[in-house]
């Protein structure tokens, strides 16, 4: 009987990570089926368009333009349409083929299977990359052989089969699964559950007695207090998200971005204040700060220097951002630095960046001093303790930057989140009060006379920026939120009633790795989705995202509750969901201005109109104002617009192209 291959792996390699400007450089597919057999294997080297291989591919795959440069083109010499005709009608396999293979080969398959997305699906807790995925399954996987596509789909194919495996027997075991438990049985031998809450047990408040605090720990047993004790008290390590990677990554990036163009316009600074001629390296300063008194007698450490420099000299040559080469070299840096090898994190990092790079300015708030990621540790009386994970710390936290000029103390926080406070909101935002308590137990009561607090989204590449009106009430605020909730947490911990540390259901359940894991009581995503059934429908991958939001885009309000699941998973998501080709969902700000109707009245009375005219225009809004001006017969200037109305910035939720965002965001 003649072997059935329904399946073909296929892997690419490219010449970057832009499918609209990169190209193929080599293409290999091959055929095999879930039994295990493998069949027949072609592959293909290509020639780029471009004539050009960059050196940062051949560092990854080790293929170089005189290795292509005699190969036929992907596209114009038909290789395409080889490949096509060998996957036919078959299931095409990838590991991350949806987000890049496929669009790269131009070729529309019947049906996909992304090994990348089972992979994470089954192993949350785990990193993705496909040689990373081998070893955790013992799939021997050699990394100098590795991102060559020939030996790249001998190993998809392994590990598909296995993944395949582990996803028929979960099947079997999740058969009668019901969808949420109320009782269950115990999860592990140190938890004893009774009905959704567990019974601490004497070494749990033995351990509770130990704990240290910080803003992130409170604010998460607020949110669900059984995952606070699964955290840390029983110590299960949540997985690392992609999302989690990517924000620390564009923090370190943002950071050193702003301590290099710090460092080189202090050093602009010292050659304008001693001139050109100088006998020593300004560099020097910021490696062995020891030096700064004995090139400059009386300064006492950086302050003292930075603020003589200040109070001398006015012109000097600012520094906006470092250059192209020199921020580039950064990013890859501390990419290296955290050992990011997945390619959609790095292509995520790199678009937020790029924007980052685009539309910020440094200069501007170079003046001062700034410490960069400053690490505070305090006991119980909040005091000052200089080892940040000494034994007797209480609370702890860290501040992006602090920056401290002419007795103003500016908080800085960079944040890349899909989403922006409002202003208004700001006042009530605890997280800005813990920093603002760190800040007043760190500096000197009497060195600073006002306090301002500035958030700094990378995404939007947007500021939002508060002053502090009463700093004590602000501290107290905050003292006293630790404090009660210390106090929450302490009934839980003697609590033996079985109801202590219950699940509490919020906007991150669809993304916690405990429900994914089946160890929340209350919330289990262990069952098959109906997206008819909206109310029920769980958003947890980025393609039931897709699904779900295209279902709510078309039918509206009937499926408005899809709509909002998409805003929750999109914020906890962990890299940026594509709908259709290259439109990017997301939170996008977009500058308008709401109309006073008070001034709007008062503008009207100045030119006479009557009361009908009042009525006709009332409720106006900026949307409809170009309709009320024809109707009233009117022609209103800029000026006169900007007159009646402030300008706002609004947060829509929307899947725009780049090109679109271009347009659309006012950044």
């Amino acid at each position: 009987m003649a072997i059935t291959y329904d399946h073909v792996y296929v892997d690419v390699e490219t010449t970057g990570l832009d499918p609209r400007v990169d190209e193929v450089i080599e293409v290999t597919a091959i055929e095999y089926n879930l039994s295990g057999e493998v069949g027949k294997l072609i592959t293909y080297m290509c020639r780029p368009m471009s004539g050009h291989v960059p050196k940062k591919v051949t560092d990854i795959n080790g293929i170089t333009y005189d290795m292509v440069k005699e190969k036929p083109y992907y596209l114009k010499d038909s290789i395409r349409d080889e490949v096509a005709k060998f996957i036919a009608r078959r299931t095409l396999v990838g590991h991350n083929i949806n987000s890049f293979d496929i669009k790269f080969l131009k070729i529309k398959p019947l049906k996909t299977i992304d090994t990348l997305t089972i992979s994470k699906e089954l192993f949350p807790r785990s990193r993705h990359s496909l040689g990373l995925m081998c070893e955790k399954l013992n799939i021997k996987f050699d990394k100098k052989e590795a991102h060559r596509a020939e030996y790249d789909v001998r190993k998809g194919v392994e590990l598909h089969l296995k993944l395949n495996k582990i996803l028929i027997d979960k099947s079997k075991k999740e058969e009668n699964l019901p969808i949420f438990s109320t009782e269950k049985e115990q999860i592990e031998e140190s938890i004893k559950i009774k009905k959704i809450g567990v019974i601490p047990t004497e070494e749990d408040k033995q351990f509770f007695y130990t704990q240290s605090y910080s803003y992130s720990r409170i604010k998460t047993f607020h949110e669900c207090p059984f995952k606070w004790y699964m955290l840390y008290i029983k110590k299960v390590k949540e997985p690392e998200r992609d999302y989690l990677v990517v924000g620390n990554a564009c923090h370190k990036i943002a950071e050193e971005a702003g301590r290099w163009c710090y460092k080189e316009t202090i050093v602009n600074k010292i050659i304008s204040y001693k001139g050109r001629d100088l006998t020593f390296d300004p560099h020097i300063i910021f490696d062995d700060p020891s030096k700064i008194s004995e090139y400059f007698p009386g300064c006492n450490g950086l302050y003292d220097l930075v603020h003589k420099l200040d109070s001398s000299i006015t012109d000097y040559e600012k520094v906006s951002m470092p250059d192209r080469e020199t921020y580039d070299k950064i990013t890859n840096s501390i990419i290296a630095r955290l050992s990011i090898t997945d390619i959609n994190i790095i292509g995520e990092i790199k678009y937020i960046m790029n924007w980052f790079y685009i539309k910020r300015n440094f200069s501007i708030s170079m003046n001062g001093v700034l410490i960069m990621e400053k690490k505070l540790a305090f006991d119980k009386d909040w005091n000052i303790i200089n080892d940040f994970f000494a034994n007797n710390v209480f609370f702890r936290g860290i501040i992006d930057v602090i920056k401290y000029d002419h007795k103003v103390v500016v908080i800085i926080d960079y944040k890349t989140s899909r989403t922006m406070i409002k202003e208004e909101e700001l006042e009530n935002d605890m997280q800005l009060k813990m920093y603002v308590m760190m800040v007043y137990h760190f500096l000197p009561r009497n060195s600073y006379t006002k306090i301002i607090i500035k958030i700094d989204y990378i995404r939007f590449c947007k500021e939002i920026v508060y002053e502090i009106g009463d700093v004590e009430k602000y501290v107290n605020e905050a003292k006293q939120w630790v404090k009660d909730s210390i106090k929450l947490i302490e009934t839980h911990i003697i609590n033996k009633d079985g109801t202590a540390f219950q699940p509490k259901r919020n906007e991150h359940c669809g993304t916690c790795f405990l429900g994914e894991d089946g160890i929340c009581p209350l919330f289990n995503k262990k069952f098959i989705n109906d997206i008819s059934d909206p109310f029920n429908f769980m958003i947890r991958s980025a393609e039931d995202c897709v699904a779900a939001y295209k279902k709510a885009e078309v039918l509206g309000a009937e499926y408005a509750n899809l709509m909002k699941k998409c805003k929750e998973f999109v914020k906890t998501s962990d890299l940026s969901i594509i709908i259709d080709e290259n439109a990017r969902l997301g939170f996008y700000t977009k500058s308008g201005i709401d109309i006073s109707a008070e001034k709007f009245a008062l503008l009207m009375l100045g030119k006479n109109f009557k009361l009908s005219d009042f009525i006709k225009a009332f409720g106006v809004t900026k949307t409809s104002l170009e309709k009320i001006q024809k109707i009233l017969k009117i022609t209103l200037s800029d000026a006169e617009i900007e007159s009646i109305g402030e300008k706002t910035n609004r947060i829509e939720f929307k899947a725009l192209t780049q090109e679109e965002i271009n347009k659309y965001i006012n950044i």
